[in-house]
């Protein structure tokens, strides 16, 4: 929750509300991953690596057409996957905040988003350090802090506040 409050920064950087629900849907799946994981008592390593797989099917499953059972990724998904991505990049490179809500881009924002809840979810968890995700969650409003030339919007700052004293 706190890793999806945090991420409501990127309305200053991204147009359109469509990334949203693939961060939703990203964090929900790692989250519950994270949950079973546990609950089977698996090693702390391999729940987040576990985590990292379920990111990587929803990447796949979302964003190629070459997937293995559409979510698995083989060569051309992974291809497909750094096309993507470098498209991300040349729009960031000639766009101007707020940058349309494209594939390439929410692709990018789903995978940044993704890695923070792992991170997240490992230091609240396993390491049982919530205190510390504080600095992760500060990453996540630093990055559309720097590039946005307008302030934040406030209520990025009450969400991810509340959410991190949840934590």
């Amino acid at each position: 929750m706190a890793t999806l409050c945090a991420a409501t920064s990127v309305t200053s950087v991204v147009s359109g509300l469509a990334w949203f629900g693939y961060l939703f849907v990203a964090v929900l799946l790692i989250g519950a991953a994270g949950l079973a994981l546990r609950s089977l008592q698996v090693p702390t390593v391999l729940v987040g690596l576990g985590q990292l797989v379920v990111l990587l099917f929803l990447i796949t499953g979302a964003f190629t057409t070459h997937g293995i059972l559409q979510v698995i990724p083989g060569p051309e998904a992974f291809s497909e996957i750094g096309t993507t991505l470098s498209a991300a990049a040349e729009q960031i490179r000639v766009g101007l905040p707020p940058v349309e809500g494209s594939q390439p881009i929410l692709c990018l924002v789903t995978i940044l988003i993704g890695l923070v809840a792992i991170l997240v979810d490992t230091l609240t968890v396993a390491v049982a350090a919530p205190a510390a995700t504080g600095l992760v969650l500060l990453c996540v409003y630093a990055v559309p802090a720097a590039l946005s030339e307008e302030m934040l919007p406030w209520w990025t700052f009450l969400f991810g506040g509340a959410a991190f004293a949840g934590l």
